[in-house]
């Protein structure tokens, strides 16, 4: 009966998750995923050591982690009202230890006008689940399609082909 889990945990997986928070006049987007378990580290390693040494050179940790980036963004969208955010300055920070999970994050941010304003989150069919949180900030949550608001922020479980919206307080 306890098969299963075990070879789940004995495998790993990949975990994405999403933190917004809305300040003044900015939204900062923080992206996160962590690939974990021995065997899935590995496959995600082999992918880029393409000269098949075991330790990965300079330009295959960048490969490694241009991959990761587009796992942690794969069929994300972010709107303001009914516009989807360009995100800018976006930065990334590979983790890769042995022995650890491999964790990526990638963080950027977008204009975001003043006043009460609609936001929502989607994900693509077929993509992978997401965890969401949204930070309270200097501009709460005030309401949500779904989930309920929390000390001004909101923590949602999303599938793929999904979409959370919420409304946040003016400044």
């Amino acid at each position: 009966m306890f098969t299963p889990a075990l070879a789940f945990a004995h495998t790993g997986g990949v975990e994405r998750s999403l933190a917004l928070e809305a300040s003044k006049d900015r939204l900062h987007v923080l992206a996160h995923v962590e690939v974990s378990g021995k065997q899935r580290i590995e496959t995600w390693v082999r992918l880029v050591d393409v000269d098949h040494d075991g330790r990965l050179s300079k330009a295959e940790r960048a490969e490694l982690e241009r991959r990761l980036v587009a796992q942690a963004l794969d069929g994300i969208r972010v709107f303001v009202g009914s516009s989807t955010v360009a995100i800018e300055g976006g930065q990334s920070a590979l983790r890769l230890e042995t022995g650890q999970p491999i964790a990526l994050m990638v963080h950027g941010s977008a204009p975001l006008p003043g006043g009460p304003r609609q936001l929502a989150v989607t994900t693509r069919a077929g993509g992978a689940p997401l965890k969401l949180l949204v930070r309270p900030g200097t501009r709460p949550v005030v309401k949500a399609s779904r989930g309920a608001p929390s000390k001004g922020g909101l923590s949602v479980e999303m599938k793929a082909a999904d979409r959370v919206s919420w409304r946040i307080a003016g400044e």
